[in-house]
């Protein structure tokens, strides 16, 4: 999968999941594009489809708007950090 974050308008934030914002947006910072993420994802069913095993990995491109909060936090000359992740699950239905 593929995600591009991006702000509704130059005046929002960028909310976690309980819809608080990470921090404050500067009023300088008018960037809109957030992040772009790439994502994959691999599945495997068996035992009849009751249990799976799901393994992924994320790749988080920072964009300008991030690049922004760094200078802000850290000086000029600073960008921000790509992040990867990964994880693995098992999932059993009864």
């Amino acid at each position: 999968r593929y995600w591009n974050f991006r702000r509704a308008s130059t005046g929002d934030n960028w909310y976690r999941a309980a819809q608080n914002a990470y921090f404050v947006t500067s009023a300088t910072n008018k960037a809109a594009h957030l992040a772009d993420e790439i994502d994959i994802i691999y599945t495997l069913f068996f035992k009849g489809n009751k249990v799976s095993w799901q393994t992924g990995y994320s790749y988080l491109i920072a964009g300008s708007f991030l690049d922004n909060v760094a200078v802000a936090a850290q000086g000029a000359g600073s960008k921000a950090v790509d992040q990867q992740w990964a994880y693995t699950q098992l999932h059993v239905n009864f």
